[in-house]
């Protein structure tokens, strides 16, 4: 686990514990535990979850091509609607 935190970086132990329990509970990923002093512990994703990842994947390559439209989308937004009270930030 310490490995997937420093690679995840930014993330404290404790959410990352409850990130990847939920992670379990759902059927996203397995927990293994290696009975070895300390216990040393591994995840892998199962088929569910690889199916998860390779719609992030997608996600995230839509979000890296559209993110200056929708941001430029929003300034427009603003500027044309300054004065019509919230804006939905």
């Amino acid at each position: 686990m310490r490995q997937l935190r420093d690679d995840v970086g930014g993330i404290s132990e404790r959410v990352l514990s409850s990130t990847l329990k939920t992670l379990c509970r759902n059927g996203l990923t397995d927990r293994h535990v290696q009975p070895t002093v300390p216990p040393k512990v591994s995840y892998s994703l199962t088929p569910s979850g690889q199916g998860l990842l390779s719609v992030m994947e997608r996600l995230t390559d839509w979000i890296g091509r559209e993110l200056q439209t929708v941001e430029a989308a929003k300034a427009r937004y603003d500027r044309e609607n300054h004065d019509a009270g919230d804006t939905g930030r």
